[in-house]
């Protein structure tokens, strides 16, 4: 088959590509491919694919990543292998031209790296796009134009994909973080919280301890002086009981001495 014909099936050969394009306009397969895809009659269809058998991501781009795990699934590839494959090989990293002048090297260079590194995913891609890999002449301008543009493409729409669905995860993990921070910030206040309850009390016992001391002195203090005055009244009690039974006696004794009184 010719690159005239290989152009007239598909004009624009990557507008072209249903079951390739998503819906940021990059190139990639799809989870269930048309039968009819493509323009030409040598399409050949492929069965749906079960999305439950994915583990696809949650977030917004979930589905897209869904998509390319199958993908890759179908081929025996996880989906880090895939984004190697496209993305991180070093083949692709010289390829990568983002000027839009895509040299003959560099186009052969594409070709090789899916011969060698992802034959079987770049035959499916062609068969999502309707058209039988045996059938296009390898030389042929658009096969190696094919080869290149729809593996770069896809490499950076797989990048693009898996930063974004990152950054979407990133305010998750920065609110976790500033839950954990203001958590321990909470735990640091309320051990300082108790740490001064535990102060003040302490202070309050020494008080009050201080306080009933000077209780039991004054109280001490009250006795001795209790204890004092009645001493006091005693012993003027004392003096005065002597001097009366002392004036009682002196008295008889001068009662005795007058003439004409016998003692009695």
């Amino acid at each position: 088959m010719s690159g005239s014909s290989f152009g007239a099936r598909g004009g624009n050969a990557f507008a072209s590509f249903p079951g390739l394009t998503s819906s940021n306009g990059g190139l990639g397969p799809s989870p269930s491919p048309s039968p009819s895809a493509g323009a030409g009659g040598g399409g050949v269809g492929l069965p749906s694919l079960n999305s439950s058998s994915s583990g696809g991501g949650g977030g917004q781009y979930g589905p897209a990543i869904e998509s390319l795990t199958l993908t890759a699934q179908s081929v025996g590839l996880t989906i880090e292998q895939l984004a190697a494959a496209l993305s991180a090989s070093p083949n692709l990293k010289t390829l990568s031209n983002e000027s839009g002048i895509i040299t003959d090297s560099q186009k052969e260079l594409a070709l090789s790296l899916y011969r060698t590194e992802s034959l079987a995913l770049y035959r499916r891609c062609m068969l999502l796009a309707g058209f039988d890999p045996d059938a296009i002449e390898e030389q042929s301008p658009e096969y190696q134009q094919f080869a290149f543009r729809a593996w770069q493409e896809e490499g950076r729409r797989l990048q693009d994909l898996m930063g974004r669905e990152m950054s979407l995860q990133a305010p998750v993990v920065a609110n976790l973080q500033q839950e954990a921070a203001q958590a321990k910030a909470h735990a640091q206040v309320q051990s300082q919280i108790q740490a001064k309850a535990v102060q003040a009390q302490a202070q309050a016992l020494a008080l009050e301890q201080q306080q009933q001391k000077q209780q039991l002195f004054l109280q001490s203090r009250l006795q001795q002086q209790q204890n004092g005055g009645l001493n006091s009244l005693l012993y003027n009690s004392s003096a005065g009981s002597s001097q009366l039974y002392n004036d009682a006696v002196q008295k008889r004794l001068n009662g005795m001495h007058k003439p004409g009184q016998a003692f009695r």
